[in-house]
């Protein structure tokens, strides 16, 4: 077997805006790229298909429990392509001497902030159904389009990290709003830095005229919320996510878009990606819903490109890599 196999996996951005970083991963080996890998693949096909390489820069997607670490005896380091790790079991990736790294928060939390505050002004200025209305000939639906503004709303922030601070930030400061924001994990004195109120989750949930969504996925946070949370919160309250589609319980979400509850989500991430036809979030108008785009821009996919291909360069020359998440990992 030829030393230095490196396989791109499911992500469609690697390369394609930024060539010279392939062409850095062939000056130390053989690269080749799995596209549309099936998200649910099976751990044992996925280490028979895999088995060659040594080095796996992945999206989001497939997952790899600990049977595929048990298969896969070539392999080196896993580098994912992107903030979350959760699609990878770290504990037998250590076992079996497996570096897993993962991007710098600071690469993503921009961008993806951004996206957080483009979807909460369209959502509370109805672009996306405006827009559509234009297109199709109905210009008298303008009276639909009623909105609100931001500097007079509340907003609430499930998750005050990396990303979601910077939410506060831009929404508080920029915007003059109130935020109020819940994560177990950040000090009160951490929150009024970035400009929110910490609260407990049931106080954002009712006093809330929007909610953001930037919770990483943990066992406290896998489906946050669901139809108990959805009664608790405002009428027509609207909600934002671009962290992870299991913060919410889709199927309780759509039939609380139903009965008005909910007036609309958007949404760049899903439960299960891609989505599927029948996803029921499509259903509804005033709903904005994107492919994961939230790291989609020139100086992110830039930054977080090169970062794998580090990671690539470094253990080739023997060397840590950078933002290793199993750090007692004894490589082999």
């Amino acid at each position: 077997m030829s030393q230095n196999k490196i396989a791109i996996i499911n992500s469609k951005s690697f390369g394609r805006y930024f060539p010279e970083q392939i062409e850095r991963l062939e000056a130390v080996g053989g690269v080749d790229f799995y596209r549309d890998i099936d998200p649910n693949i099976g751990a044992i096909e996925l280490a028979e298909l895999l088995q060659q390489y040594e080095y796996l820069i992945p999206s989001v997607t497939p997952k790899f429990p600990r049977e595929f670490f048990e298969n896969s005896p070539n392999l080196k380091m896993i580098s994912r392509h992107g903030l979350g790790f959760n699609n990878i079991d770290i504990e037998a990736a250590t076992e079996h001497g497996v570096y897993v790294t993962k991007i710098i928060g600071d690469y993503e939390r921009d961008t993806v902030a951004e996206l957080s505050v483009a979807f909460i002004m369209g959502l509370i200025r109805h672009v996306v159904p405006a827009d559509r209305a234009l297109k199709t000939d109905n210009w008298g639906k303008k009276a639909d389009f009623y909105g609100t503004e931001l500097h007079a709303m509340t907003v609430g922030i499930i998750g005050l990290g990396n990303i979601g601070s910077r939410v506060s930030e831009i929404v508080h400061n920029g915007f003059g709003s109130e935020v109020i924001a819940y994560d177990p994990n950040v000090s009160y004195e951490k929150m009024k830095a970035h400009g929110a109120i910490k609260v407990e989750l049931n106080e954002l949930l009712k006093q809330s005229d929007i909610i953001s969504l930037n919770a990483a996925i943990t066992e406290s946070s896998f489906n946050i919320l669901g139809e108990q949370e959805f009664a608790k919160m405002k009428d027509g309250i609207m909600i934002a996510n671009t962290a992870r589609g299991e913060l919410v319980v889709e199927n309780e979400l759509a039939d609380a878009l139903r009965s008005g509850k909910v007036k609309s989500y958007a949404t760049d991430v899903f439960a299960t990606e891609p989505i599927t036809a029948d996803n029921p979030l499509k259903d509804f108008e005033f709903n904005i819903l994107t492919p994961h785009i939230g790291a989609y821009t020139d100086l992110s996919l830039k930054a977080m490109g090169d970062k794998c291909v580090e990671d690539v360069e470094l253990v080739v020359a023997g060397k840590k890599p950078i933002e290793i998440i199993n750090k007692e990992v004894v490589p082999r």
